[in-house]
């Protein structure tokens, strides 16, 4: 078992989220770490009042929040799933829908995109979101 690099990096988050044809850009940027172990990349940092563990393991992410808003949520292409989005005011119930996901890293960094679909109250919102982890 052999564990690489677990410097510190910076997480940069873009989030393009198109709904009625309406697109916001929503963008963080965090110190977190990096490391490479057993084939997964895994990418931790903190925002908003939250901890994000990512997980990259062959085409599936996994994206574990916790604090004060929380969501457990696994991206896989052509999957659908339900997910729940813990906030301080109750829990909000979603459909997700992973278009697609790719990545390109190192034990540098890299990039991680994710093309995904939210449904909530009827309502699509198409998000193309890349993760740039860079030291």
């Amino acid at each position: 078992m052999t564990s690489k690099n677990t410097n510190e990096f910076k997480i940069s988050v873009a989030n393009a989220q198109t709904i009625d044809g309406n697109t916001d850009m929503i963008t963080e940027t965090a110190q977190g770490s990096f490391r490479m172990q057993n084939g997964k990349c895994y990418i931790s940092y903190k925002s908003g009042g939250s901890s994000n563990l990512l997980k990259v393991e062959g085409d599936t992410v996994t994206l574990r929040r916790t604090g004060e808003y929380g969501s457990d949520i696994q991206y896989k292409p052509g999957k659908h799933s339900e997910i729940s989005y813990r906030t301080p005011y109750g829990v909000i119930k979603m459909g997700l829908f992973t278009r697609f996901t790719e990545h390109k890293l190192s034990d540098d960094g890299g990039t991680i995109r994710l093309g995904y679909v939210l449904q909530t109250n009827g309502d699509e919102l198409y998000n193309d979101m890349k993760i740039t982890i860079e030291r």
